[in-house]
């Protein structure tokens, strides 16, 4: 099911819907005691290509600029976060923390993707990225929470 003719599409007008559609389901997800980040994945797997295809992956690929902008916010708003006082007395848990999210975030992608594609280069590249993408999903909710404590630091 495609709903955008011929792929075509103004893109801010797309881009647009799919934020309107964001804020929507971020929202519901807020109203089941669950981070909005989980509403944003939601949104992105019955639109995209894995469910109701309705953005195909043809566009998506002409939307990379807002997942360039997207990470680009969280990026901005980790800097904002930095305390390198913090960061000193911590040095060793932190890394600690890295590495372990790193590793098994590069692992569980890497697997499912080998489990979906069954396409070992894909699942590597995926894993990767997702080791690049990791620190702004868990940045996002601990925003989202005013999460305060060690780990939150």
């Amino acid at each position: 099911m495609q709903l955008i003719p011929n792929g075509h599409l103004p893109a801010m007008i797309l881009v647009g819907l799919i934020l309107f559609s964001g804020v929507f389901f971020g929202r519901m997800m807020h109203r089941v005691q669950l981070p909005a980040l989980m509403g944003y994945m939601l949104l992105g797997i019955i639109i995209g290509p894995a469910a109701a295809n309705i953005l195909p992956a043809a566009i998506l690929h002409k939307l990379d600029f807002v997942t360039e902008l997207a990470l680009g916010f969280v990026a901005i708003s980790i800097g904002f976060e930095l305390n390198f006082k913090i960061l000193k007395s911590q040095g060793k848990q932190l890394l600690s923390i890295v590495v372990w999210e790193s590793t098994v975030t590069f692992i569980v992608v890497t697997a499912i993707g080998l489990l979906v594609t069954g396409n070992t280069p894909l699942s590597l590249l995926l894993g990767a990225v997702g080791v690049a993408t990791a620190p702004a999903g868990t940045v996002a909710v601990i925003q989202e929470n005013n999460a305060r404590g060690p780990f939150a630091r």
